[in-house]
């Protein structure tokens, strides 16, 4: 079968990203139905910064949300059009991701063919076209990935420099619009710093050491703003809240056989003070010690929700905009997977045969991706890679709040390691 070429590709990814906002304003609730609980902080967040007041939220200066995705809603924000003018960019940041990885399969495989089969993957795949529909940041966060992804291929293929730059620009883009990426390389940048001494002076461990600190360097300004507008020494405090709310709260809902959700409620409570932010430093200890003390318990719920991440096909978000399906996230947050499974062939039928359809797309872009980093074509170094940061990603996302929407910085990874499992050998017809 002959594939479309990439402007072909780039262009139905943008028109498919376009699809859901089309049929809310035509037949449904218009903008209201294409937002989220999340929304209206990035609308003020936006709102905030298009008027020079800076980047603040409820009358103080904001470290939750990187910022990112406000300042892409700032043009909107000046238009009068911002829910407008956001679906209209993410249909183009989605196209863009298309040709960083076409590009990036292309270049790994030697194939053309290679880089329109991932390209195909991320113009069709259900969780990037509902959450490019939706005013949330997935959308940039795949993007940035993609760059990445694209970055780490010519590093591997000899362009050490320019590989280099494209990794920590697109690793530092994808953090703007989402603190888990800038987790990778942090963590990455540590495990560096303590490996043996005699491997760290060798050539190739001083420039992995190097690699994995030039997206933290490139994200220093926006931690060094924090420190002094906030008195809050990090880059996002989205590791602190799982730290004080969202991870004890996990455990002593297992422990206590409670609603997750009534838990992490109450701790909200216990902390919800003038200078949250600050009230981290004392929370922290007694987060820490209760994960410590529940550690089994916790790395249940944290295997579980990668899990989720990894197999849940994306009907929920593509019917959302046109019938609430939030209920199906309560009964996952406070029952557990089967029974939100159960709940939804029963309540959402609709939803239910939805999953049936996706599914098996989601297995073969899975099985293909795993056979693409074990043996496929291209590097096996940048192969390795690939699946490694994939993999980084993937652990991070577990936890009670798991679902399909935190695979989309999955996706382009997982795209160019099908295409390298599905590429012409060379010198084939």
């Amino acid at each position: 079968m002959r594939l479309p070429a990439l402007p072909q590709l780039a262009a139905a990814a943008a028109l498919l990203r376009l699809a859901i906002p089309a049929a809310c304003f035509a037949w449904g609730d218009g903008a209201v139905a294409l937002l989220t609980p999340d929304s209206p902080l990035y609308l003020e967040l936006a709102a905030s910064l298009a008027a020079g007041r800076g980047y603040v939220a409820a009358g103080e200066p904001h470290v939750f949300r990187p910022p990112g995705y406000p300042l892409l809603l700032v043009p909107g924000i000046w238009l009068g059009a911002p829910i407008l003018f956001a679906v209209v960019a993410q249909a183009v940041l989605g196209a863009l991701t298309c040709v960083f990885v076409h590009r990036a399969a292309s270049e790994l495989t030697g194939d053309e063919r290679g880089g329109r089969v991932a390209a195909l993957w991320v113009a069709v795949d259900p969780v990037l076209v509902a959450w490019s529909a939706r005013l949330m940041a997935e959308t940039g966060l795949a993007l940035g990935m993609a760059a990445a992804a694209f970055g780490l291929v010519r590093l591997h293929g000899g362009a050490r420099w320019p590989g280099r730059a494209w990794l920590a620009a697109g690793l530092a883009v994808a953090a703007a619009f989402k603190p888990i990426a800038a987790f990778v390389p942090a963590a990455l940048f540590l495990l560096l710093l303590v490996s043996p001494p005699r491997w760290a002076r060798d050539r190739r461990g001083r420039e992995a050491i190097l690699t994995a600190a030039l997206p933290l360097f490139l994200l220093l300004p926006w931690a060094a703003r924090n420190a002094v507008v906030a008195e809050y020494w990090g880059f996002s405090s989205q590791f602190d809240r799982i730290l004080t709310l969202s991870a004890p709260a996990a455990v002593e809902a297992r422990q206590q056989a409670r609603p997750f959700s009534s838990v992490r409620a109450e701790k909200r409570r216990a902390i919800q003070t003038p200078g949250f932010e600050r009230a981290y430093d004392v929370a922290r200890r007694d987060g820490v010690a209760v994960l410590a003390a529940g550690f089994g318990d916790y790395a249940r719920v944290h295997l579980a929700g990668m899990a989720r991440v990894l197999v849940s096909p994306g009907a929920q978000p593509l019917h959302e905009p046109f019938r609430s399906t939030t209920e199906l996230s309560r009964v996952v947050l406070d029952e557990g997977f089967v029974r939100a499974a159960g709940h939804m062939s029963r309540e959402r039928p609709e939803v239910w045969a939805t999953q049936w359809l996706l599914l098996p797309a989601l297995l073969v872009l899975l099985a293909t991706a795993a056979a693409g980093a074990w043996r496929g074509a291209g590097s096996p170094s940048a192969r390795l890679g690939l699946a490694g940061l994939a993999l980084g990603l993937l652990v991070l996302s577990g936890g009670p709040w798991s679902q399909s929407r935190f695979r989309a910085p999955l996706v382009p990874l997982l795209a160019v390691l099908s295409a390298c499992a599905l590429a012409r050998p060379r010198g084939s017809p």
